[in-house]
């Protein structure tokens, strides 16, 4: 028996495999056949088992008895929350009856004196509930209506009720509406009661998500009502910077010359939040942003620029964003200045009256003078007189005179800005060197584009400008298109042969006769004549045609002031013609005339 059990102690077991291993018992798994298993009708089931597939059961509808017991019994259910709630609160009533009068009283046809009826009874039964009945949307709409339409003694009713709860309106979804309302309305007669009520609330409300379009609505209004109106403003927007005394940010830093970095750095964190909270699209946003940047540190200003820049479209659709923008340009980083710039589409943005700065100040202080010319000037509209001005300016030509908006957004200058904390200088280049890289970089996407609307730069004086100043540049092809369109000027009105091909339709118009004559004055001046050759061989058979009108006069008398053969040539043949000399002296009272026959007078020698 010893050895026996030695022997089993010592045997060992094949390992077991499949459904035995896991102790299900080694039964055999039962199989399907091929054609079992490729049958439509039948498919396998668990451990082997043959099923018959379920087929599908179309649900039939409801009948219409059914559908028709249904929904009686839905209203009978809400019929019976109302009253439910009409027994908790008593004057549910009113209220529904208030918005049965609303749908009578907010049509704009409606007589004054049934209006005024109507009003009363709905304030009537809101008395008391006016700011329970704000923060629905039904009802905010009842309040709303009757502070627009009511008169003097119920738009007072409605304040004196409203008022103590401004604040905490004005952070309520639909509740906001109605304290917008109440603004619009009723704060040019009572400035100082709107403040009274919101002093000490203002910083809270206006980085609210909800309060802060409320707020900006509320210094809109303060802006229009008057000077004391404006001086409230400011109080309250000094409240953002941290203090009820000094009404600038300005004023107050300077008032605490210990506390500036502090003070600074509460400002940034607000104007922090105002981003992050989606509301840098508001005015009141513009504003702080505007203020912090010009007196905080170049390198705080560089921070806030990197929040700022996704939204730059936003913040440069006013004046004060505009001149914030163009401070956080002048300071940023070179990846943050492209991502500022990419932000501002330059079609769009060269023809704003606001944003077209953002896009010259860039220009101004960027180092890339390749990359930001290529941004600006992609499908730039010539026409608009804000582009021209910066389209000139790219060129090399200052304007005679900035705007204050110009002024404000392009100073300091790029070679007197102020330096980093680790002394490096925003932009690496002198100012001179990159005018005049932007100059070569720009003109020949301008004058392609001169060349893609030949008759605009006719007849649009910002456009004339600015192929003028492409002719006082160094050549380009742009101007024998340039004169052959001047030539072959129909105005749109038909083919020029109508007129004996003659100059009739371009002296006709208003600024295409001005705009040739500016052309040719401007390539004289600069010692050019490619333009000037193209266009007279386009008009030299035709010269007595142009010499008949007071401003073809004027137009060969600018031909003329070219010290070039083809000028000399034009001279001798106005100057054989007996038709054309005694036209000119025949009008003397044309000044044009007055002028080309002054020009052709023989000169000493």
């Amino acid at each position: 028996s010893a050895a026996v059990w030695l022997a089993m102690k010592h045997h060992k077991k094949k390992p077991q495999r499949g459904p035995a291993a896991k102790g299900g018992g080694g039964k055999k798994k039962r199989t399907v056949t091929k054609a079992k298993r490729e049958s439509p009708a039948k498919k396998p089931g668990k451990k082997g088992r043959v099923l018959e597939k379920k087929k599908p059961v179309k649900r039939k509808a409801a009948p219409e008895e059914a559908r028709a017991v249904e929904k009686k019994a839905k209203v009978a259910e809400k019929a019976k929350a109302v009253e439910k709630k009409a027994r908790r609160d008593p004057r549910q009533d009113k209220v529904r009856e208030s918005v049965r009068l609303w749908n009578a009283f907010r049509a704009k046809a409606m007589d004054a004196g049934r209006r005024r009826e109507a009003i009363g009874a709905a304030l009537s039964g809101l008395r008391g509930k006016l700011f329970e009945s704000s923060l629905k949307h039904d009802g905010a709409r009842v309040v709303q209506t009757m502070i627009r339409y009511g008169d003097a003694s119920q738009r007072a009713a409605l304040r004196e009720e409203l008022l103590p709860r401004l604040a905490e309106l004005g952070k309520l979804p639909y509740a906001r509406h109605v304290a917008s309302c109440l603004a619009r309305y009723c704060l040019a007669d009572e400035p100082m009661a709107f403040y009274a009520v919101l002093k000490g609330k203002f910083a809270k409300l206006a980085t609210h998500a909800v309060g802060c379009r409320f707020a900006d609505a509320v210094c809109k209004r303060l802006r229009e009502a008057s000077a004391r109106g404006r001086e409230l403003r400011a109080r309250l927007v000094s409240e953002v910077y941290g203090t009820t005394g000094p009404s600038s940010l300005r004023a107050y830093v300077e008032s605490e010359p210990t506390r500036r970095g502090r003070i600074l750095e509460g400002v940034a964190r607000t104007a922090q939040r105002l981003v992050e909270k989606s509301l840098a699209h508001y005015l009141l946003a513009h504003e702080i942003f505007r203020d912090f940047c010009d007196e905080a540190h170049p390198d705080q200003i560089r921070d806030l620029a990197t929040h700022v820049a996704d939204v730059a479209a936003h913040v440069a659709s006013s004046k004060p964003g505009a001149i914030a923008l163009c401070r956080m340009v002048s300071y940023a980083d070179p990846k943050t200045r492209k991502k500022i710039l990419k932000a501002l589409p330059a079609p769009a943005a060269a023809d704003h009256r606001f944003a077209y700065v953002v896009l010259w100040r860039a220009c101004d202080v960027i180092d890339d003078t390749v990359a930001v010319a290529k941004h600006v000037l992609s499908d730039i509209p010539l026409s608009s007189p804000r582009a021209s001005r910066l389209a000139l300016w790219l060129l090399g030509r200052d304007p005679t005179a900035f705007s204050e908006l110009e002024a404000a957004a392009l100073s300091p200058p790029t070679d007197d800005l102020r330096p980093l904390a680790d002394g490096s200088k925003p932009s690496k280049k002198p100012a001179a060197q990159r005018r005049d890289e932007l100059a070569r970089a720009a003109a020949p996407k301008l004058a392609a584009a001169v060349v893609a609307a030949p008759e605009l730069c006719l007849v649009d004086r910002p456009a004339a400008a600015v192929a003028a100043r492409l002719l006082e540049l160094a050549p380009t092809d742009m101007h024998l298109t340039l004169a052959r369109a001047a030539a072959a000027f129909t105005g749109g009105g038909g083919d020029d042969d109508d007129h004996g091909g003659g100059p009739t339709a371009l002296l006709d118009h208003d600024v295409a006769h001005a705009s040739l004559k500016t052309f040719l004055l401007a390539e004289a001046a600069a010692g050019h004549s490619h333009f000037g050759l193209a266009f007279y061989d386009e008009v030299k058979d035709r010269l007595h045609l142009w010499a008949a009108q007071n401003r073809g006069a004027f137009v060969l008398d600018a031909l003329l002031a070219y010290d070039a053969p083809f000028a000399r040539d034009a001279r001798t043949r106005l100057a054989a013609d007996p038709a054309v000399l005694a036209h000119l002296r025949n009008s003397p009272e044309s000044k044009g005339a007055l002028a080309l026959l002054s020009r052709l007078a023989p000169r000493p020698t």
